[in-house]
């Protein structure tokens, strides 16, 4: 159960990684010159948002998970 949530945390540190590529590269499609496509930056942008929520909810059911399993104990 605990390697899941550590498992998810990085997942979720990696798709903060990758976003900051995309608002990197956002940022360079309005200098003139650029070839960066805003419309498949804005859609990576949403796919590593799905990615970050879902790590989110896993790791938010993992803790209540170890939460139960520590009131039975006590």
């Amino acid at each position: 159960m605990i390697g899941s949530m550590h498992t998810s945390t990085n997942a979720i540190l990696a798709f903060s990684n990758q976003m900051s590529g995309v608002a990197d590269r956002v940022s360079k499609a309005f200098q003139p010159g650029s070839k960066v496509d805003v419309g498949k930056e804005f859609a990576t942008s949403d796919v590593i948002k799905r990615g970050i929520e879902a790590n989110a909810k896993v790791i938010h059911v993992e803790d209540e998970m170890v939460g139960s399993v520590l009131d039975i104990i006590a």
